[in-house]
């Protein structure tokens, strides 16, 4: 039985010069502290290039890559940048937060001067990658011209109807106006791909493998539906009928109204799940693993009218169910697969996870009510899941801890073992004696792998929160520090996965001996 650990941090919160975490050396640095300490995985959130909020799961494309996290000194060893335009590239604010208006410009302005003084040799390579990835690439290039063409609207409300509605000789013509600009988005995805590919390359020499993430629902404003309406559920003007959310939960007391359109399952289900399996092949190039975000909708989702305020009067819908993993299984494997089973959970969820047997998940935030037996409590875990101190939407350990009642505070701390109210359970940072006894509780589960976020691993209270669900806005900003990261006790986290036989390669007691 192989028991591993891992860390969650999203490129976009690695430290660095250019306002956000990078592809290449940032990456590679912070791969090369996880493997010193023992561990195997690096989870991540979705790739895609934010749209509106910024959010990686509203994306313009469920297939490219965003821009913004391209390497401005990789461009500059490609000579594709000089070396004052990689100096301009520098950001001079705060180093704790994205300012993504700031960089979506700056970004942009970046990768036209490379654009510039690509040779004839990469464009060469450009259109072959383009050619490879035909199945999303040029649509996603088009879409993003267009939306350039039509000052930043979504395509439901450009002027042009044959383009709104992705008529061939329309966007044939389109294509032959706009050909340079076009080109220009192959190129910027082409260059995410490669300088993805080579640190990719790298991260797995060190020992680490990647844990990507697929949100179960594309943005509206995005390629995906523009180029493909057949496959989700609009009417005849191409408006969504119902849109996806989630009722009232442990998050929201009005539930969570997220605005995607829905999937026409039907039609997927008549060609075999072509579109899913050509984006989870497309992720998999990518990442070794996939966590299929909200897994509950394969079983049934939670459908809303499109007019509706809030997400309280919607109706739970059947989802494809088995058959769509028949050719995901057939295709990839069983083992590339996590399924984030959380939220409102029945035993129809519970059944289809068994019937295809996926490793679904467990967060110990969620496991502390004292007058129930929560399956996320840490004694109930499985071998067969991935165990969290929590996730990208929770909030830290320190922070949950201080917003619990005190009922809940006190079972949770007897629970691991902190029975005296002398011990100072509000203490954060990286040596936080209650925070290492949550990391260890974790740790000593059944369950085959456990993920910590770097925010629990430096004891960081609730301002450092990555999302909290509901809130539109002021989101997914936030960053750590390489002064951060020097502070968390590698030698505390090698002997912890060496314990718990979660580190590679433990082959007996020796090896734990050797780190005292």
């Amino acid at each position: 039985m192989a028991r591993e650990a891992g860390v969650l941090l999203h490129i976009t919160s690695l430290p660095g010069n250019y306002g956000i975490g990078k592809l290449g050396i940032n990456a590679l640095s912070f791969a090369s502290m996880l493997a010193e300490c023992g561990f195997s995985w690096w989870q991540v959130l979705p790739f895609g290039p934010p749209a509106a909020g910024y959010s990686p799961y509203q994306c313009y494309s469920a297939y490219a890559g965003n821009p913004m996290l391209i390497d401005p000194e990789w461009l500059f060893e490609h000579d594709l940048l000089t070396a004052d335009e990689v100096a301009s590239c520098q950001y001079h604010g705060s180093p704790h937060s994205c300012n993504f208006v700031w960089l979506e410009s700056k970004t942009d302005w970046m990768l036209r001067q490379a654009y510039k003084r690509a040779g004839d040799s990469m464009m060469a390579d450009v259109q072959n990658f383009t050619a490879v990835q035909k199945n999303w690439l040029p649509d996603y290039a088009v879409y993003m011209t267009l939306r350039t063409d039509n000052d930043s609207l979504p395509w439901w409300q450009w002027t042009d109807e044959r383009l709104r509605r992705h008529e061939r000789e329309a966007i044939a013509a389109y294509v032959d106006l706009q050909a340079e600009e076009i080109n220009y988005h192959c190129f910027v995805q082409y260059i995410f791909d490669l300088q993805w590919q080579e640190t990719r390359e790298a991260i797995h020499e060190l020992g680490i493998r990647l844990i990507g993430d697929m949100p179960i629902y594309v943005s509206a404003d995005s390629s995906d539906v523009w180029a493909n309406s057949e496959l989700f559920e609009l009417d005849e003007e191409l408006r969504p009928i119902r849109i996806a959310g989630v009722p009232p939960d442990y998050f929201t007391e009005e539930g969570q109204l997220w605005g995607n359109p829905l999937y026409d399952w039907q039609v997927h289900n008549r060609e075999d799940y072509r579109w899913w399996r050509q984006r989870v092949a497309q992720s998999l190039q990518w990442f070794d693993k996939i966590r299929l975000d909200h897994f509950r909708g394969f079983s049934a989702y939670w459908a809303v009218p499109a007019d509706a305020k809030n997400a309280i009067k919607g109706e739970w819908v059947d989802g494809p169910g088995t058959r769509i993993f028949d050719f995901l299984f057939a295709d990839f494997g069983r083992e590339v697969f996590i399924a984030e089973d959380l939220g409102e959970i029945d035993e129809a969820v519970d059944a289809l996870l068994r019937d295809i047997n996926l490793p679904g998940m467990r967060v110990l935030q969620f496991g502390f009510d004292p007058d129930s037996d929560s399956t996320h409590l840490p004694c109930f875990y499985p071998r067969n899941c991935v165990a969290y101190t929590g996730t990208h939407d929770n909030n830290t350990l320190l922070g949950w801890l201080w917003d619990i009642d005190e009922r809940q505070r006190r079972f949770a701390l007897d629970y691991i073992g902190f029975y005296s109210q002398e011990v100072d359970w509000g203490q954060g940072g990286p040596d936080a004696r209650v925070i290492r006894a949550f990391v260890r509780t974790v740790w000593a589960t059944a369950a085959e792998l456990t993920i910590v976020p770097v925010q629990d691993l430096l004891g960081y209270g609730g301002d450092t929160r990555m999302n909290t669900p509901g809130l539109g806005s002021e989101q997914w900003r936030y960053r750590v520090t390489a002064q951060d990261l020097a502070k968390i006790d590698q030698k505390w986290l090698l002997r912890l996965n060496t314990i718990y036989r979660r580190r590679p390669q433990i082959n007996s007691c020796l090896d734990i001996i050797k780190l005292k």
